[in-house]
């Protein structure tokens, strides 16, 4: 699919993007507008709904923590919603600051929100095998 924008641009969520296009081990390519990655979701306005609408979107992937739901609140404009936190608690923000300023620092913090969430991940990808979830968008706080 060329000329597809990775990126889809909304006012309430700075990050949204197709995971669509990219090469995969066998040589095929993801499908473009089935799934796609973004930052928390709970700030969209109601053009940035319509547009999620628009691409179909069917299935949102909640991967914050239960405070970060509570406090900030949840998407409501799919038909299936999803809260699977990879992790109980965020750290402190000194130690996020610390923490994700050193790149084998980053890639050693998601092993073990990885490990961490390993219940929670095996969902997502259990989710993730079935057609009816898509298209699908998944996110977090960053």
């Amino acid at each position: 699919m060329t000329g597809v924008a990775r990126r889809v641009e909304l006012e309430g969520a700075f990050n949204l993007r197709d995971l669509g296009g990219y090469r995969t081990a066998s040589g095929g390519r993801i499908r473009w507008r089935r799934l796609f990655r973004s930052d928390s979701l709970h700030r969209l306005t109601e053009g940035d709904v319509a547009a999620l609408a628009d691409l179909g979107v069917h299935t949102v992937i909640d991967l914050r923590t239960g405070k970060e739901v509570r406090e900030r609140g949840s998407f409501d404009g799919t038909t299936q919603y999803h809260h699977l936190p990879l992790i109980d608690q965020l750290r402190s923000r000194d130690a996020v600051n610390t923490t994700y300023t050193d790149p084998a620092r980053v890639t050693a913090r998601y092993l073990e929100i990885l490990d961490e969430g390993r219940a929670q991940m095996t969902e997502v990808l259990t989710l993730l095998t079935n057609e009816a979830t898509y298209p699908a968008v998944f996110h977090c706080a960053a």
